[in-house]
């Protein structure tokens, strides 16, 4: 990578990637400035190794998407990254499932005075606690940049979902969500549903693989009499019955 300038994708997800060969790829892109998108996802890499790839990212300034969702990065290493997204302006899409409640709760205050970021994704990011999904909603209502929320696999449950409906309620600029597998009920789909009568930004909803059943595909359908935006809507693997079909 340092020598070859013509590389702009680095896929390196789901390796054996250690902290030390980790830090070899920092100082790689600290040199070359024409990687554009990386990702290190599913590997074995730790705080220490986290933090060597964000002086790297320090440095460059083409990288306009990172992916290190399903390490073990925590607290520090997502500081580390924190700060590195701080001083880069080009980064705009982070992918970090898997960092830890606390870590997420991090990342939703860095999010409130981010300019940069417009996709935040919190994939496979295991029984995400109602604290730290809250965190994320008082982000996403200040944060007026931000067009795509992917926060799946997390078991956010309704109590998660209904806080992030009330964030939609108010941000105008998301424009894609992604809350597939994540234990969601029909109370959270009610309550998303008031979200989108108010909210006409929104164009794209994954609902897939949760527990919403005909009450919640009623509230759906009602809220898309009002929504003239809504392009897409991802309803696969749910328990709606012919009810809640025949009210879509």
């Amino acid at each position: 990578f340092k020598v070859n300038q013509a590389i702009k994708h680095v896929d390196l997800s789901q390796n054996q990637i250690s902290d030390a060969a980790a830090m070899a790829l920092a100082d790689g892109f600290k040199v070359n400035q024409a990687i554009n998108h990386v990702v290190l996802s599913q590997n074995k890499m730790s705080n220490a190794a986290a933090m060597a790839l964000a002086d790297g990212f320090k440095v460059n300034r083409a990288i306009e998407s990172v992916s290190l969702w399903s390490n073990d990065i925590g607290v520090g290493g997502t500081v580390a990254m924190l700060e590195a997204f701080k001083v880069n302006q080009t980064i705009k899409c982070v992918r970090l499932g898997g960092i830890g409640n606390a870590a997420v709760v991090a990342l939703s205050e860095a999010l409130h005075l981010d300019q940069t970021i417009e996709i935040v994704d919190l994939a496979k990011e295991n029984n995400l606690s109602n604290a730290a999904v809250v965190a994320l909603s008082e982000a996403f209502k200040v944060n007026q940049l931000i067009k795509e929320v992917r926060v799946r696999s997390t078991k956010i449950g309704d109590a998660g979902a209904v806080a992030l409906s009330e964030a939609f309620k108010v941000n105008r600029t998301i424009e894609k969500v992604f809350l597939w597998d994540n234990k969601i009920g029909d109370a959270a789909a009610v309550a998303l549903s008031e979200a989108f009568k108010v909210n006409q930004a929104i164009k794209h909803v994954d609902l897939g693989r949760n527990n919403i059943g005909n009450a919640g595909a009623l509230a759906l359908s009602e809220a898309f009499k009002v929504n003239r935006t809504m392009e897409t809507v991802g309803l696969g693997a749910n328990k709606i019955g012919s009810a809640g079909a025949v009210a879509l």
